[in-house]
């Protein structure tokens, strides 16, 4: 079973982002429960490029992201862990600690054979149907082939 993640906002049949029901996982979300207080953490980052993991902040607090674009002092990121961007000050981010650096704790995933309407691809309306058809609980999920 699987959980919808709630701060995706490019949600579409073609790129869902799920947080799978994993014990593995446990201990993992502790860690960032907890990045807070995390002992080394050591901020600005340094020299950071498109692909480097970072913390970077959202809303008050630090989160794992991922450097898409640098420009300045500004980076837009990626929060691996929750599926948003932001831009944010370089200043204002840290260094990951090696104990974080672990695969992200969200999935993404597609619904096979649903298009859109149109040529004009999924609607603002359309993508927030889905969200909420998706976000009433729990999701079942089956796997049957891996397209590449």
């Amino acid at each position: 079973a699987a959980s919808l993640c709630c701060d995706y906002d490019q949600i579409s049949p073609h790129s869902i982002l799920l947080y799978f029901d994993n014990s593995l996982h446990s201990h993992q979300v502790q860690q960032l429960a907890q990045l807070h207080t995390h002992p080394d953490l050591v901020g600005p980052p340094g020299l950071l490029q498109p692909g480097h993991a970072v913390l970077a902040p959202w809303q008050g607090r630090l989160y794992r992201a991922t450097v898409l674009a640098v420009s300045d002092t500004s980076l837009t990121v990626l929060y691996v862990d929750h599926g948003n961007t932001d831009t944010v000050s370089w200043w204002e981010c840290c260094a990951v600690p090696s104990d974080l650096l672990f695969p992200p704790l969200a999935t993404q995933v597609r619904r096979a054979g649903v298009r859109p309407v149109g040529e004009g691809g999924w609607t603002r309306e359309g993508r927030q149907r889905l969200y909420e058809v998706l976000g009433r609980g729990e999701i079942l999920v089956r796997s049957d082939k891996i397209e590449k």
